[in-house]
């Protein structure tokens, strides 16, 4: 096997190829000292929450303020933390040169940064590409080279000022073509995002959509293959709505709760759809149809316009307290969840059986007395990490 890696393609390959595999051929691969750095690095990712006892955590970012959002790059070597006016960007990869758990970069704002998200792409011609959004109305989009990082070489791409009040949340597509944020202003807006056809290396952004509440939007986020987005809020509604070109727009579900709706998720399948509120319940509404009796979850069909008025939905609480954040594991088998009180608590999913999946709560531990405000398992090598209250985020291996 001949494999020429370039620029970030080498995790992207590795991922896709059996550990053994990899240590097997690990000779025939250019770049090989970083690559061998990552297979190690690789074999040590192996969290197993189903364990009665926990695994510690690998890793402490510590701050001086409350934690209000973090988000991890697709190779897990830079982690983005905001922090109230301040926004540091961590090494937290043990080869690298730069430091390992050091800030090797720090953005200061006027205002607070309440949310931030790594792009997990490399085709807008940087490393790296993340977005903040923040309580001046603005989402902006930043790039960098992991060469050489240093604040000059930090660049705003993109400004988007269309909202009128703070930014709650901004988050990107799975396909990475696609961003949105929400806010106080009772809007949501969904940007696609494109080269400039000049190829000067930056990028643009053109509106798709806007949807309007009747109350601050506190969640969004996109289904795994880019044809819904979903938002929820203060007034106690989740709302799915089509992103076809021919329905744009237009509201597929709206699902009245009996508390405000404080953080929603789709499955990497799209088939699952979770909503979290601020009374500790749990909404799992299951839009699975099965093709035939031998396949899993993931092959199951999950055209929510086909599917209209046959969804399951079960309801658990997790929690005496407000859900804060949720995230499926990559292989949609694990669902993790935070509250308030600072308790992590995950879910288990039968992907065997779409009508009667599980609702089993493997495993629970308290994290610290503080509120949690975001709970993340990175797309690669099996890192979980939360960030909250307690000014630290804390990551798993």
């Amino acid at each position: 096997m001949n494999l020429r890696i370039k620029n970030k393609t080498y995790y992207k390959l590795l991922s896709l190829l059996p550990l053994k595999y990899v240590n097997d051929e690990i000779k025939q691969i250019q770049n090989l000292k970083l690559i061998k750095n990552l297979i190690r690095f690789k074999a040590n990712y192996k969290l197993n929450i189903s364990n009665s006892k926990f695994k510690k955590e690998s890793l402490k970012l510590v701050s001086n303020n409350y934690i209000y959002s973090f988000s991890i790059s697709e190779d897990n070597f830079i982690c983005a933390v905001t922090n109230g006016t301040k926004l540091d960007l961590y090494c937290i990869n043990p080869s690298s040169k730069q430091g390992y758990k050091k800030i090797i970069l720090s953005i200061e704002s006027t205002h607070n940064m309440k949310s931030v998200d790594f792009c997990f792409s490399n085709n807008y011609g940087f490393d790296y590409v993340f977005a903040t959004g923040n309580q001046n109305k603005e989402v902006v989009i930043y790039g960098f080279n992991y060469t050489n990082i240093q604040l000059n070489t930090l660049q705003k791409l993109v400004r988007i000022e269309d909202h009128t009040s703070a930014i709650n949340k901004v988050c990107f597509s799975k396909t990475n073509n696609y961003i949105a944020s929400c806010g106080d202003d009772y809007m949501a807006y969904v940007y696609e995002i494109k080269l400039n056809e000049d190829k000067s290396g930056n990028i643009k952004v053109d509106k798709v959509i806007g949807v309007k509440d009747t109350y601050y939007i506190t969640c969004i986020c996109f289904s795994s293959d880019n044809k819904y987005f979903a938002t929820g809020g203060y007034d106690k509604k989740a709302i799915i709505y089509s992103l076809h070109k021919e329905k744009l727009g237009q509201v597929l579900y709206s699902f009245e709760l009996v508390k405000p709706v404080s953080c929603i998720a789709f499955s990497n399948t799209s088939n699952l759809f979770v909503v979290g509120i601020n009374n500790g319940e749990l909404h799992i509404y299951n839009f699975a149809t099965r093709v035939n009796s031998n396949q899993e979850l993931t092959q199951y069909k999950h055209e929510f316009e086909e599917n209209k008025d046959n969804f399951k939905n079960i309801v658990i609480t997790i929690s005496s307290a407000g859900l804060t954040d949720l995230c499926f594991s990559q292989t949609n088998k694990v669902l993790a969840i935070g509250d308030i009180n600072g308790k992590i608590s995950f879910i288990t999913f039968d992907l065997t059986t779409p009508i009667i999946f599980g609702k089993e709560l493997i495993n629970s531990f308290k994290q610290s007395t503080s509120s949690i405000s975001k709970v993340l398992f990175t797309p690669y090598y099996n890192v979980f990490a939360t960030g909250g209250y307690d000014k630290t985020v804390h990551i798993y291996y």
